[in-house]
């Protein structure tokens, strides 16, 4: 679980219950939901191309956000 707080420089994790990248298992699975459907789970490293990709889009989207609902402009 995250708490996240926004500022107008960005954004403030005020509470986590990881305690750091060690506590995350190399790779999490199988893992059955709810439906039925079996997941994986692996970490990553940020300099893999396809998550920098999604990091930058996630940004992008977090950064639109900010400007139409706080009016924060958040710079590149």
């Amino acid at each position: 679980m995250v708490f996240a707080e926004v500022t107008p420089t960005g954004i403030k994790i005020t509470h986590s219950d990881c305690n750091g990248i060690n506590d995350i298992p190399e790779q999490i699975g199988p893992v059955v939901d709810e439906a039925g459907d079996i997941h994986y789970f692996s970490r990553i490293r940020n300099d893999d191309p396809t998550v920098q990709y999604w990091l930058k889009r996630l940004g992008q989207s977090l950064a639109k956000h900010f400007a139409y609902a706080y009016k924060i402009n958040v710079d590149k």
